[in-house]
């Protein structure tokens, strides 16, 4: 059975304090409910300041990495996570033992891509046999980290309708400013490369 790990923790652990390890808890579960049909397993919690969940597909994984971190957004929680996505093949037993210790080996190495991506200039990791596709995936991940993490705390309202609205004369007129501020905003926030790379990762 092919299948997806998707693990993550906080990026910053000197940020780890019980405020915001409530609100990453709460905001994965409230996601997971909404896409749990996606789900092989339930959402584990290894460490509060972590989580992971295994999916099919690539595709249910990444959406869930983008619901996750929009969901950050909406609800004004200044969260970043390092995550690793790691593509692994499980073959049919029924020996639970095999089963269990493949999957344990799965997490370990899951353990230490995460801790591996600390060093690097990404925090978003794809891990799969098809190195093409690795190193494709790879470098939109990093784009999509280079924009996203250049949004200000402040900027989160203005992202939060831009989500909603995409139009900058709608999110102009929701913020109660003039059009022409409202198109600046949408291109100092870069929201439309934002709906790109969002696009072509959902599409692969």
């Amino acid at each position: 059975m092919e299948h997806y790990i998707l693990k993550a923790s906080i990026k910053n652990k000197k940020s780890h304090h019980n405020n915001l390890i409530y609100a990453l808890n709460k905001a994965v579960l409230e996601v997971y409910k909404k896409f749990k049909h996606t789900f092989l397993f339930d959402v584990d919690f290894p460490y509060p300041f972590s989580f992971q969940c295994f999916f099919s597909n690539m595709f249910d994984c990444s959406m869930f990495i983008f619901e996750l971190e929009e969901h950050f957004i909406h609800q004004n929680i200044n969260c970043k996570l390092n995550i690793v996505i790691y593509h692994d093949k499980l073959i049919n037993t029924k020996n639970s033992n095999y089963a269990f210790e493949k999957v344990t080996q799965a997490l370990t190495k899951c353990n230490e891509y995460l801790d591996s991506i600390k060093k690097s200039d990404n925090r978003v990791l794809v891990v799969t046999d098809n190195k093409k596709q690795s190193l494709y995936l790879n470098n939109l991940w990093l784009f999509y980290t280079h924009f996203v993490d250049n949004w200000s705390f402040s900027d989160y309202k203005f992202v939060a309708t831009f989500l909603q609205l995409m139009s900058y004369q709608e999110v102009a007129k929701a913020h109660q400013i003039n059009i022409s501020n409202g198109w600046r905003k949408e291109k100092k926030l870069n929201m439309k490369v934002y709906y790109t790379i969002k696009e072509m990762l959902l599409s692969d």
